[in-house]
């Protein structure tokens, strides 16, 4: 009996490591569209998706303007500092959800751990009970225009946080890192030479 044997292992581990390639760029290119839609979010004031924000009420927005927030520029005689953009006062939220993403395996993670994060993210609505002073005899606040306001005791309200996504949804992102990822492997393809993927 005469046969011919061919062996085809190293063409197989050849596609296996260009397989390979491809799979780490989709990821990496994944990782950094999400890590640029959830920055371009704080700066455009709307959703990944484009939903503008809910502007701030008011007087917060006048406070915030006039002096209200941490850090940034000082702002009359009370030290405070202005800042004018939604969810925009110490910086922290915008530093860690954009943060670059976590990569394992296959999967993308972006977020934030802070306590406020998922307040800003869904709204919330928040019970304050009432209360008074602790170590004083009265409450000090000020007001948008900054005057101070003087009290004995602060009654019982509920204060609503209205939802400001700055992380995608799960569908938009599913559907838009997809996109992604076809393209990143569309490019590890065409740059290995082996043409149009097959779909």
């Amino acid at each position: 009996m005469i046969t011919a044997k061919v062996n085809i292992a190293g063409a197989l581990a050849a596609i296996d490591k260009a397989a390979e390639g491809a799979r780490k760029a989709a990821v990496v290119s994944v990782a950094e569209w999400l890590q640029h839609v959830i920055t371009k979010s704080f700066e455009a004031q709307a959703s990944p998706e484009g939903v503008p924000w809910k502007p701030l009420s008011e007087p917060y927005a006048t406070l915030k303007a006039t002096g209200g927030g941490e850090g940034g520029r000082k702002v009359g005689v009370l030290g405070l500092t202005a800042f004018k953009r939604i969810l925009e006062s110490s910086g922290e939220l915008f530093r860690d959800a954009t943060w670059p993403p976590t990569i394992v395996g296959n999967t993308i993670t972006a977020g934030s751990v802070l306590p406020y994060a998922g307040a800003h993210q869904f709204g919330a609505n928040i019970s304050i009970p009432e209360f008074g002073p602790r170590n004083a005899a009265v409450l000090r606040f000020y007001s948008s225009d900054l005057r101070a306001i003087f009290a004995k005791r602060v009654r019982a309200h509920t204060v609503t946080i209205p939802a400001r996504p700055y992380l995608p949804s799960p569908e938009f992102a599913e559907q838009e890192g997809a996109k992604v990822a076809e393209e990143a492997i569309q490019d590890a393809i065409d740059q290995a030479g082996a043409g149009p993927a097959v779909k």
